[in-house]
């Protein structure tokens, strides 16, 4: 199992949430909003002239659990998008070891 973790501007949530719930192999999610900071914001295509001038960007973050040929598929996705999702997406992968409920 792995967590696949998704960052992007809040403006693609509509686009990603679609793309997300079109793959039979994702059973469920989470999303939380977060605050992007960083140097060189003149140059971060990632922001908005708004974010600029506010001087952070309102990401995204999107967690979601999946076995690792699920995962493969999401970053295939992913990297296939089109629209407010290319070139905007940050993405990264972390093992798991166990999960469950309690």
């Amino acid at each position: 199992m792995k967590i696949l973790t998704i960052l992007i501007h809040s403006e693609a949530q509509q686009a990603l949430l679609d793309k997300i719930r079109s793959l039979k192999e994702v059973n469920g999610f989470t999303f939380s909003h977060a605050e992007g900071h960083g140097t060189h914001v003149e140059d971060n295509d990632f922001l908005a002239a708004r974010d600029k001038v506010v001087g952070h960007s309102a990401r995204l973050r999107v967690d979601m659990l999946l076995d690792n040929l699920a995962c493969e598929k999401v970053i295939a996705m992913l990297k296939e998008s089109k629209g407010p999702l290319k070139g905007h997406t940050v993405f990264w992968v972390t093992a798991t070891e166990t999960s469950g409920h309690i």
